[in-house]
């Protein structure tokens, strides 16, 4: 297994489980508030569902990668590294 210099990685994601329909939230989820657009706020609610993660390189075999750092459901897409 090669050992690769400490490396950092931008990897973008599908998000495919999220919902894209939500266009209005409550920000930070107080009613009080009234509703507002998701671009006004830091609603994980997105029409976009493209994330991007920055991950460490632990090691590089073949084509495989083992990376530190990863907050995404198993399975979810990768659209670029």
């Amino acid at each position: 297994m090669e050992r690769p210099e400490l490396q950092i990685i931008g990897v973008l994601f599908w998000l495919h489980e999220a919902s894209r329909d939500i266009l209005k939230v409550y920000p930070r989820g107080e009613k009080s508030k009234g509703l507002r657009g998701v671009f006004a706020t830091r609603s994980p609610v997105r029409p976009n569902p493209i994330a991007i993660s920055e991950l460490k390189v632990l090691a590089i075999q073949g084509n495989y990668l083992e990376v530190s750092g990863l907050d995404i459901l198993d399975g979810t897409p990768i659209v670029d590294i």
